[in-house]
């Protein structure tokens, strides 16, 4: 954080990773103020994007994103006539992996995605795929289906609001 009006409004934000250095954009935030720290907070539009996503596969398949992971594995080997991907319980899943996945696990989510977005079923599957692959490589590993931030037994909920803690220390 560069600086802080005396309105408690955040005019300009360090850059988040994959942001050019000179981009600065004011968005709204919460602050707040421990003993040690400030603490600022913004929605996160990609969490916010994929909660419809999560919502309905969790709804649907709801035990556990591990066994979410290998429900699509195995729907994408199933689709593709791959007989190794059946029995795969780690790795990563590719773009094209997903989408015949997501279209055999998920098929009246992705209509409605489709007509809500003015696009093929494939289209809406491969939208929701690149705002899963946060990294651009691809691919998606366990991890990238899990919902970031702290993880409590049970709680599948994704967060849709980033942090940034600032200490005090570092404000002199």
């Amino acid at each position: 954080v560069e600086r802080l009006s005396s309105d408690g409004m955040l005019y300009e934000m360090v850059p988040a990773e994959g942001v050019k250095e000179s981009t600065s954009e004011r968005r709204e935030c919460l602050l707040g103020l421990t003993a040690s720290e400030v603490i600022v907070k913004w929605r996160d539009s990609r969490a916010e994007q994929l909660l419809p996503f999560r919502r309905a596969i969790m709804e649907k398949y709801g035990c556990s994103w591990e066994m979410v992971f290998k429900l699509m594995k195995r729907a994408a080997a199933e689709a593709t006539g791959d007989e190794r991907g059946k029995g795969d319980q780690g790795g990563v899943i590719c773009e094209e992996e997903f989408v015949v996945a997501l279209a055999s696990l998920l098929p009246d989510y992705l209509a409605r995605q489709a007509s809500l977005g003015g696009e093929s079923s494939i289209e809406a599957a491969r939208r929701v795929f690149q705002l899963i692959d946060d990294d651009g490589d691809g691919f998606i590993a366990l991890s990238n289906l899990r919902c970031a931030g702290e993880q409590h037994a049970g709680d599948e909920r994704a967060p849709v609001m980033v942090d940034y803690r600032l200490p005090l220390s570092s404000l002199s």
